[in-house]
């Protein structure tokens, strides 16, 4: 649970917690980071964090791909004796 009567502790775990999509900084949610950034008056810290999520997140997901192809061609592909 969450609101204003709870900590920030507690509204911070109900974030994460229901709102996970937030970690994985897509571009739909960059939009709710820059209007946060814009009212905090904290722009550059937002498109730094930006950046850095978009570096990990496509690496790793090129990483998983290539994975997945090597995985891929080592089972279609069986020597005959």
């Amino acid at each position: 649970m969450a609101g204003l009567s709870f900590g920030i502790a507690a509204n911070v775990k109900w974030l994460v917690t229901e709102q996970s999509k937030i970690l994985d900084f897509y571009e739909g949610v960059f939009i709710y980071m820059l209007s946060a950034a814009l009212l905090f008056d904290q722009m550059t810290v937002v498109l730094w964090i930006f950046a850095a999520s978009q570096l990990f997140w496509r690496t790793f997901k090129a990483w998983k791909r290539g994975a997945d192809i090597d995985k891929n061609q080592k089972l279609a592909i069986q020597k005959q004796p």
